[in-house]
């Protein structure tokens, strides 16, 4: 029954490991917002040409579903600290006046 629910396309060739490897693409790309560094990153561990494109998607769908909130891992970061951000434009001369 297991196998079942972990092999939904079994004619692909994907093994759980595959499945274990996706996952962690789609958990980089939403938590950096960054999909083609969680792709690549993902790419350059396992060395497979078979975890590609599973990983581009599960990358683009988990940044999708990150950027629903409005705070990411690195503003979460920086509000523990005490910064706060605002929305919009952005200088580096507005940060030292």
């Amino acid at each position: 029954m297991v196998s079942a629910t972990i092999r939904p396309f079994p004619g692909l060739g994907m093994s759980r490991p595959v499945f274990a490897v996706v996952g962690v693409a789609a958990m980089l790309a939403g938590s950096f917002h960054a999909p083609l560094f969680a792709t690549m990153m993902v790419f350059e561990t396992v060395g497979a040409h078979l975890v590609l494109v599973p990983s581009m998607l599960a990358a683009a769908i988990g940044n999708a579903l990150a950027t629903v909130p409005a705070w990411s891992f690195h503003t979460f970061s920086l509000t523990g600290l005490g910064i706060r951000l605002r929305s919009g434009r952005f200088t580096v001369m507005e940060a030292s006046t």
